[in-house]
């Protein structure tokens, strides 16, 4: 059996000065997300291709699926062969973002309008990069904090819509 992915990308690929998204975006494509992959009991892990064209595995870490309501949860998982590197995603309605560290590089999943969504290669390089490096992970739970940090940071900055047609 071959794992579902978590994503298919849709339009056109944008590189450089077209990745509008953020300063820090090398390229950018929208995508159109699985969002059962996530949730599914049966599905621990599914696959993802990034924007260079490498496909990886990721999987449920023991820390799973935290749910904290219905339509929002936080996905905290690993890439198959490489347990350094991490993978967070959070959940809002329809509404997902997510951080993936994968041998080839960071990549960030954010919302936008109308519940699409894009898969933004970050520039590590940048001065304006906030992201922390995977080698900077040396504990599980440092590890954790950070992960759930951003994910936490995700559903109460005062910036984010709800997508799921609620307001709070």
């Amino acid at each position: 059996d071959s794992l579902p992915n978590l994503f298919d990308f849709v339009g056109e690929r944008r590189e450089g000065k077209e990745a509008v998204s953020s300063a820090i975006a090398l390229r950018e494509q929208n995508i159109l997300v699985n969002f059962d992959v996530l949730t599914s009991d049966s599905a621990t892990a599914f696959m993802i291709t990034t924007l260079d064209g490498s496909s990886y595995e990721l999987f449920r870490s023991d820390e799973g699926l935290k749910i904290r309501s219905a339509g929002e949860y936080t996905w905290i998982g690993k890439v198959r062969g490489h347990p350094m590197l991490d993978a967070v995603f959070s959940v809002k309605g329809k509404a997902l973002s997510g951080l993936i560290y994968t041998p080839s590089g960071v990549y960030e999943i954010i919302p936008r309008k109308d519940f699409e969504h894009a898969l933004i290669e970050i520039d590590q390089t940048s001065a304006k990069c906030g992201t922390p490096q995977p080698q900077n992970f040396t504990t599980n739970n440092g590890r954790d904090e950070i992960l759930l940090s951003f994910a936490e940071s995700f559903l109460t900055s005062p910036n984010f819509a709800p997508m799921d047609g609620s307001s709070e």
